[in-house]
Parts: structure tokens; C-alpha cells; sequence
């Protein structure tokens, strides 16, 4: 068997070998835990093998650069463009962090999913730290390729005329999820919450701190905000670099089944203007002159 399909003998130990590999500075920190340093910014990241997931984490951030906008709806624009699924997110105390995942499965080679994932941190602590913001614009491509895929999954879902694959996420059939090969090569699978446009700005305010909220905890779907020919949404998204393998799809379903669970109902609710003033205040996110309390500085917006 190959090294690096070694993880159901020694997950901790392949798991070691590959972030020395990947990441410019490896400490252990503890059973299955890590202390990584990146290479362009003075910051720590852990990592820690959990379950069936490797988990990357930095943090608590402070934006030393974002000027303009709202910066949970800059954070949530970000994520859409972070490599390897890496992402944006604000903890029970409203502290900006920056994560992945990556799965830890029998069989499977964690290696290129973890370089991505390292790729997207390191670009995520330098923009937050005042470096160039790239967005690439992603066209669709080819779907037939994933059809056989999604079908091994065991996952319902229907074809539809433009090639992209929609999946049910739950008994119910409210929630769905789309997924479609990109000019690239790359795939997406995503879930819409929300429209943003007409939207009041405290709505808009409300449902990205949500989503930002989302992030901290999700695994591996990442929150975003995307502006297309449809206009601009709030979405769970997984983006893959090449076509998944099936585990890798079931796992992304997986993962925006329980994002929609988590945030589908809060999102819809939040759209209601008095209901997002609310949430606001009490993330401490709202514009001090609407209230009396005093903002951190991390969560300046």
C-alpha cells in the first residue's frame, strides 16, 4: 500500500507527514494536534484530527486592512474566492476566524485536498492583513461528467436542461442543492439561502453575520456571497479543484444538509427588517448610534 493511503494504520502519524510537507513550520502541539506557521504573515495556525477530519483553525483575527463595506458581507465575499474551501467565520464570541477541513477517510489521500486547504488559509491571513484581494469570475462547463458520480452517491436528484445536477437535502424536498463542473475543471455544489437583492440593509447586515456564524461551525461548506446574472445571494457552497470522488460529493452533501438545517429557517426569518435589528444588536454588530453599547474593535464594521 501506498504512504500516503496509510491512514487506517497511522492516521496521526501520515497525517504529521504530510503537513511537514505542505506547511513551512510543524510543531507537535498533542495527541493528533498540531501548531502550524505560515509563510507569509506572523500567525499561528492549529491543526487537530478529529473524527474523520483534519481541522485547520487561526484565530481569533483582527482586520488590520478592510476598509469599506460591512465587514461581515467583505468576509462572506472572500470566502468565496479562499482555495480549498477555506473560510471566514465568528465564534460564540463574535472573534473572527479563519479554517478548513479535511477529510481523513480509509483509503483516501488527504494530500491534495490539504495542500488546497493550506493555499486557502495563507491567502485568507493575507488579505485580512492588507494584502491583494484576487476574485476570479468561474464560468460553468462540462456537467456530464458528474452525473455518474452523483448517481453513486445514493443521493435523489434530476438533471436539468443546462447540465447542472439538483439534489434533495431533505424528507421534506424544501431544501436543495445544485451542482455543476465550472470552465476549470473545478466543481461546485451549493446551496441558496437567501436573495439579497431588495433586501434591507439590516436584513443584509443580519444574514451575513449569520452566515459568518455558520462558518465557525460548519464543516467543510463554507458560507459566501455571490454576485451573478441572477444577482447576488447568500449561499453554503464546497468547491472541489477537479471532479470529486463519490465520498468526497457525499460529504459535501452532507455537509450543506446540515448548513441548511442550521441556517435555512434563521435566514428566512431574518428577512423580516425588525428580526435582523434584533440579531444584530445582540451580535453587538449593529451601528453604535442605534444603540448604547460600546463595539470591540474586532468587530468594527
Amino acid at each position: 500500500m501506498n504512504a500516503t493511503l496509510e491512514l487506517e494504520t497511522k492516521p496521526a502519524h501520515h497525517i504529521a507527514t504530510l503537513l511537514a510537507g505542505t506547511c513551512p513550520g510543524v510543531r507537535e502541539a498533542g495527541p493528533a494536534a498540531w501548531s502550524l506557521q505560515p509563510s507569509r504573515r506572523e500567525a499561528q495556525v492549529e491543526a487537530r484530527l478529529v473524527d474523520d477530519w483534519l481541522q485547520l483553525a487561526a484565530g481569533p483575527l483582527s482586520p488590520s486592512a478592510v476598509t469599506g463595506g460591512f465587514l461581515p458581507e467583505t468576509l462572506l465575499r472572500w470566502n468565496s474566492a479562499l482555495a480549498g474551501n477555506a473560510r471566514f467565520g465568528v465564534d460564540a464570541d463574535f472573534a473572527i476566524r479563519l479554517g478548513a477541513e479535511v477529510p481523513s477517510l480509509e483509503d483516501y489521500d488527504p494530500g491534495p485536498c490539504l495542500s488546497q486547504a493550506w493555499t486557502g488559509l495563507e491567502q485568507g491571513l493575507d488579505w485580512i492583513h492588507g494584502g491583494t484581494v484576487v476574485m476570479a469570475e468561474a464560468r460553468a462547463g462540462d456537467a456530464t461528467i458528474l452525473k455518474p458520480i452523483a448517481e453513486a452517491t445514493g443521493w435523489a436528484f434530476h438533471e436539468r436542461q443546462d447540465g447542472r445536477l439538483d439534489f434533495i437535502l431533505d424528507a421534506s424536498a424544501t431544501a436543495s442543492a445544485s451542482a455543476q463542473t465550472r470552465a476549470d475543471g473545478s466543481v461546485r455544489v451549493w446551496l441558496t439561502l437567501a436573495t439579497l437583492d431588495g433586501l434591507s440593509e439590516a436584513s443584509r447586515r443580519a444574514v451575513a453575520v449569520l452566515l459568518l456564524r455558520a462558518g465557525a461551525v460548519l464543516r467543510w461548506a463554507r458560507p459566501v456571497i455571490v454576485a451573478d446574472a441572477a444577482g447576488t445571494s447568500a449561499v453554503l457552497e464546497v468547491i472541489f479543484a477537479t471532479a470529486p470522488e463519490t465520498r468526497e460529493l457525499g460529504l459535501a452533501l452532507e455537509s450543506l444538509a446540515v448548513g441548511a438545517g442550521l441556517t435555512a429557517a434563521e435566514v428566512k426569518l431574518i428577512c423580516h427588517e425588525k428580526a435582523a435589528k434584533e440579531l444584530l444588536i445582540v451580535g453587538n454588530w449593529a451601528p453604535q448610534e442605534t444603540h448604547n453599547k460600546q463595539q470591540p474593535k474586532d468587530h468594527a464594521w
